[in-house]
């Protein structure tokens, strides 16, 4: 009976192990986030299923009881740092659960500590251990052609992030993470397998993996992989000083490496290198480009906000909170930048935030301790030593990568099961390598999981996976083929269960209310009841997070697109808009958007005192409103949007002297709103608000940028008439004739006009 319990719950266990090897492929669209969801979902419903096993092994048998190491100890010292920092940190929730985006937070890590006692317990020789790389090998291999498949743009395939090929993981960095795992792992098999066949396997399969990294245009994980392969062959030459051959071979590698790299930065103006989307984006390597900036910038802004916290951090997933606060105005670009980070995009800042100091040594501890290993005394064993070679290396390229970019799912279950490896098959184990306890503790803990385990797998992922399914179709719905009111119910099944997840479900639930609702004015009756339970989910997302800006700010733009749902609350919803802003200015006091949020409220609700005849109200509503405007500007002087929306602001109230010195800041600031799209927004301004002598200005720009822009020359032409310039209408209207019929005719019904003064008396 025993052996039985053990055969089956190995088989479980080594089963378990292959599905989440090949969880890397799997993405189901019917969830929210796709790429991570399906893969975490599965993850840790597999590995809750791996612990029955393992639990029922360590009744059968004391062989397979938790081995220790430092590696293991690094681990659970790190998880318990975790948990001390989240339970102190800003909000614990969050980082008990996570988000949907990252799947991460103690969840997960507590899923990640199973994962790895499981394997390193119970897989422990070498043969298996390459059984399972080989697997990993494989579905590897399929990775890569799926990759390949998307550099030679095959149709039915995912699409890409944008020229840069990501396979089945939705982020480039991801897969040249990963595929900087693989390479390592097809070199381990080259080295210890005797077949010639299946050495040509390997080789190919690594020479693939590492001619695809450049593909996913990472320069981090570049520069990794040219770290790592420099250190093993340099270690390589080392250990074998007295092999010329050798030490010749491994030297000549990191030689063309050197020159290879120089060569290519020395070429990156010219257009072999320039007009290469792969090569141009690895040379571009400056301070001053974007992608360098906005690091630099967010890696102060944690460094900063690091340091009030500095032993506990903020707690996991609580990078925001910082951010927030310490929010760089230089990554605010335009109205479409992305500028809520949740992660720092580096190693070092990204646990060093979330668990403080403690916390990042514990990790590092974790990360480094293989490296220390192989470098003290892994090469000194010739047994040992190519294998200490190459994964020496992988240590390298990782670390290296890791200060650019931040783990998924994806990246910690390969981590995790190469990590355990080592641990199983290498790493020493400490004089007593198991837990003692006796077979009545364990026979309790396995009756006590069994019973548990139902409900754990419908709490943890059954139950949240189908909210995420129905948060999914949600966000799938036709909003202008499918009725209102069913795409209202289907958000409803998704934000209504209390489950982890809400906050970000009702987040695009407010979102597509107000996309709908936004500019539409007075809502029927029957819409009315909808404004009223957004209203009501808006401050519930508030309430259960009531310190995070994004929120706050979502909730604000809420009550100014809805503004004019209903004439009597008007006033009362622009002012509750209003009223987030105080709090938006503790919490992130030098992001843009709160500034023009506020000046939005504050530009309506003068537009409506001013309706009404309230004029001393009207001029403090406008003051504010110039204020807000202003703030934007000063936080970052080069967005045109900001200018843009202070230009609104003169045109709404007719201040052309203000108008005219605006544009000529942005000139002298070198800010350009000559581009179409901003004349053509400027110039439907200026005409709402019946103020030629702007409308001049910008049909007249616009005519310059499109000279064939026959309603641009009629802008301006109507726009002289009615300033009473007879001969500059004139002339523009001789322009109009030039486009032919019908605006000939037109043109000249146009002059007629002008010459007996009609415009002039409007």
């Amino acid at each position: 009976m025993a052996e039985t319990i053990r055969k089956i719950s190995l088989g479980v266990i080594y089963l378990g192990v292959v599905v989440i090897l090949f969880s890397p492929l799997l993405v189901d669209n019917r969830f929210f986030f796709p790429f991570i969801s399906t893969k975490v979902f599965l993850f840790r419903l597999v590995v809750e299923v791996m612990l029955l096993s393992y639990l029922a092994l360590n009744v059968v048998s004391q062989e397979y009881r938790p081995r220790l190491n430092w590696l293991t100890a690094a681990l659970a010292v790190f998880i318990l740092i975790a948990t001390v920092s989240s339970l102190v940190g800003e909000n614990f929730y969050l980082s008990f659960g996570g988000d949907i985006e990252r799947g991460e937070g103690l969840l997960l890590w507590l899923h990640l500590l199973a994962f790895f006692l499981i394997l390193v317990g119970t897989i422990r020789e070498s043969r298996a251990w390459a059984a399972l790389l080989d697997i990993s090998v494989g579905v590897g291999v399929l990775m890569a052609l799926f990759g390949l498949g998307q550099v030679l743009k095959v149709s039915s395939l995912l699409a890409t992030s944008g020229t840069r090929v990501d396979a089945a993981l939705g982020n480039p960095a991801f897969f040249a993470a990963y595929l900087l795992f693989h390479l390592a792992f097809a070199s381990y098999l080259f080295t210890i397998r005797k077949s010639w066949f299946l050495k040509g396997y390997y080789l190919l399969a690594a020479l693939f993996f590492a001619g695809l990294i450049p593909a996913t245009q990472t320069r981090g994980a570049v520069l990794g992989l040219v770290a790592g392969v420099m250190v093993a062959a340099l270690l390589l030459a080392w250990t074998n000083r007295e092999n010329v051959q050798i030490r010749r071979l491994s030297l000549g590698v990191v030689i063309l490496l050197v020159l290879g790299a120089g060569i290519l930065y020395a070429a990156r103006r010219q257009p072999w290198v320039k007009n290469s989307p792969v090569l141009g984006r690895l040379v571009t390597i400056s301070l001053r480009e974007r992608t360098a900036e906005t690091r630099l910038a967010t890696w102060a802004a944690a460094w900063g906000g690091w340091r009030e916290k500095f032993f506990l951090g903020y707690g996991l997933e609580n990078f925001d909170t910082v951010f927030n606060k310490r929010f760089p105005p230089i990554i605010y670009e335009d109205e479409g930048s992305q500028v809520w980070f949740d992660r720092a995009h580096n190693l070092i800042f990204d646990r060093g935030v979330t668990t403080g100091i403690f916390g990042l040594l514990a990790f590092l501890g974790f990360l480094l301790y293989p490296l220390y290993y192989f470098l003290r005394r892994g090469l000194a064993d010739p047994g040992r030593r190519k294998f200490a070679v190459m994964m020496s290396g992988l240590v390298v390229a990782y670390l290296i990568q890791d200060l650019f970019i931040f783990e998924s799912i994806v990246i910690y279950l390969i981590l995790f099961f190469t990590w355990a490896w080592f641990a199983a098959t290498v790493l020493p184990h400490w004089e007593r390598p198991r837990l003692s306890f006796g077979r009545g503790l364990a026979v309790g803990l396995l009756v006590v999981y069994a019973a548990a385990l139902g409900p754990l797998l419908w709490k943890v992922n059954l139950y949240p996976a189908k909210v995420n399914s129905a948060a999914a179709e949600a966000l799938r719905s036709n909003h202008r083929d499918e009725d209102f009111f069913l795409i209202i119910e289907r958000f409803k099944k998704a934000i209504e269960p209390p489950t982890y997840g809400r906050q970000e479900y009702r987040l695009q639930f407010i979102e597509f209310v107000d996309q709908q609702l936004q500019g539409v004015g007075e809502v029927v009756p029957e819409v009315r009841p909808v404004v009223a339970y957004t209203d009501q989910e808006a401050s519930k997302q508030i309430a259960e997070a009531p310190k995070n800006a994004k929120n706050l700010l979502l909730v604000m733009r809420h009550y100014n697109y809805t503004r004019d749902v209903e004439p009597m609350t008007r006033q009362a919803r622009l002012e509750k808009a209003l009223s987030f802003y105080p709090q938006l200015q503790e919490l992130t006091p030098t992001r843009p958007q709160i500034h023009q949020e506020a000046g939005y409220s504050n530009l309506y609700l003068y537009r409506l005192m001013r309706e009404e005849g309230d004029a001393a109200s009207a001029e403090r509503y406008l003051a504010a409103a110039e204020l807000n405007f202003q703030k934007t500007i000063e936080l970052n002087p080069k967005v045109v949007e900001s200018y843009i929306n202070l230009a609104m602001l003169y045109l709404n109230t007719g201040e052309n002297q203000k108008l005219s010195s605006l544009l000529l800041e942005m000139d002298r600031r070198r800010v350009s709103f000559r581009s179409p799209n901003h004349l053509r927004r400027l110039l439907q301004l200026s005409k709402a608000n019946n103020n030629f002598s702007a409308t001049v200005i910008f049909s007249r720009e616009l005519t310059v940028l499109e000279p064939e822009n026959a309603a641009a020359w009629i802008d301006l032409a109507l726009s002289y008439a009615y300033l009473g310039d007879r001969q500059q209408a004139l002339l523009t209207a001789e322009r109009i004739k030039a486009f032919g019929d019908p605006y000939i005719a037109e043109a000249e019904q146009f002059i007629q006009n002008v010459n007996r003064g009609f415009y002039e008396k409007r």
